[in-house]
């Protein structure tokens, strides 16, 4: 099984440092082989996936960032550049966390409570 998952993931690493055009990005070879192991997610699931990012602080190398799947922000018709963008739309955070020294410090599933009536 692991070597199925590491054939999957070396197959998408290719894409891991790609900047799109909109700003978001492919997620990285260390934040998909993360989200496989740790949440037991399909590595081809994981490659559709893009992520935006924000500095925690000036002169940290230390970011936040929210991982999102692009095809319900397309039918959305909604715009993500920036990692506030998806302020106003908690619902499409799959994943939230923090990259450290551009290693995966954590990465959680995102909940958004629902509404009570």
């Amino acid at each position: 099984m692991a070597n199925f998952l590491n054939s999957i993931l070396d197959k998408v690493k290719g894409k891991q440092t790609s900047i799109e055009s909109n700003g978001h990005q492919v997620l990285r070879g260390d934040m998909q082989t993360y989200l496989v192991q740790q949440f037991r997610m399909d590595p081809m699931e994981v490659a559709n996936l893009r992520y935006v990012a924000r500095q925690e602080s000036v002169g940290t190398s230390s970011f936040y960032v929210r991982v999102f799947n692009p095809d319900q922000v397309r039918a959305q018709n909604i715009t993500v550049r920036k990692y506030r963008d998806l302020d106003s739309y908690p619902e499409l955070v799959l994943f939230y966390g923090r990259l450290n020294k551009g290693k995966v410090g954590y990465l959680k599933k995102h909940f958004v409570p629902s509404a009570r009536h």
